[in-house]
């Protein structure tokens, strides 16, 4: 390297700046490289939580959670003919006998429907791939999933302690278990929804894909929405008994709570239906949507 006039040799474009006391300093850390603390960190629990709830797992837990539910159903439908019988006897009435009979084969019914529709909920997912360009949509949701199923089931002892009603710590615990079991551990692992990450995805794409994410999980999550919502709410028409009177001046509470027990069984028994049937809505406006962003491509190019 040739001396500059005067003998200090010329500094190299893109050679460091001096330090203090002439020596070359070291290159400073950016906002970026800061960032991967965080980063870091979190990819780091969402490793971790990746090894604890691994994908080979969850059709075990959901079959599980499925089972248990269609038990439910049949446990929720004897009780329901069971409770007609005494309070038909009660009142003397052989029509309320007859209605809890109809609500009987209604739940035996929403019992059918739900197992051909979580069939045919694994067959669409498996015949609707969707791409992502990069995991960083899936991680996010797995993370605030997780924090939410967390402070659910904190609120929910809280709340059962300080009003001393347990019926907000099984509320607590249903979300927390939909939220971990179901929304963080499909996004832990993209493939189990049929997703998988794309690179060279396009923003439209992108943008679609992003869209249908949140139905395309809740479809792939449909056991656990039917059997904890259908055991839960199977305790909650058990537990009405709670209320049972002393007189007959108390049947009004035994009937309310028993029927918004009912009608929340059925709600769930039929989800599967429900979410598939959104599911096909959902997806065909988005089809409409591609099929239409892919025509003014071919247009423009």
């Amino acid at each position: 390297m040739e001396t500059a006039p005067g003998g200090v040799a010329p500094v190299e474009p893109n050679s460091p700046a001096p330090g203090p006391g002439g020596t070359q300093g070291a290159p400073r850390r950016s906002w970026v490289d800061l960032s991967q603390i965080t980063v870091g960190w979190v990819d780091g629990v969402l490793g971790l939580l990746r090894r604890l709830l691994p994908a080979a797992l969850y059709a075990r837990w959901a079959a599980l959670t499925a089972a248990v539910g269609q038990l439910a159903l049949f446990v929720a439908a004897a009780w329901t003919v069971l409770f007609a019988i005494i309070f038909a006897a009660k009142m003397d009435s052989f029509a309320i006998f007859l209605e809890g009979l109809a609500g009987a084969v209604a739940l035996l019914i929403a019992q059918y429907t739900a197992v051909k529709f979580m069939d045919a909920a694994q067959v669409l997912t498996a015949a609707t791939p969707t791409e992502l360009a990069t995991p960083a949509y899936a991680d996010c949701v797995a993370l605030l999933a997780v924090i939410g199923g967390v402070v659910a089931v904190i609120a929910g002892i809280v709340g059962a302690l300080q009003v001393e009603n347990l019926d907000l710590l099984w509320i607590g615990l249903v979300i927390g278990l939909w939220l971990v079991g179901g929304l963080a551990w499909i996004s832990l692992h993209p493939r189990l929804a049929n997703i998988t990450i794309t690179q060279g995805t396009s923003a439209a794409q992108e943008a679609i894909a992003v869209v249908g994410y949140g139905v395309k999980v809740i479809l792939t999550a449909v056991p656990l929405i039917f059997g904890i919502g259908v055991t839960i709410s199977t305790l909650a028409l058990i537990l009405a008994v709670r209320a049972f009177p002393q007189n007959s001046g108390g049947w009004p509470m035994v009937l309310t709570l028993s029927g918004a027990a009912y009608t929340a069984i059925l709600l769930f028994a039929l989800a599967p239906f429900l979410v598939y049937l959104g599911f096909l809505i959902v997806y065909l406006v988005l089809d409409w949507i591609n099929t239409i962003l892919r025509a003014c491509h071919k247009y423009l190019v």
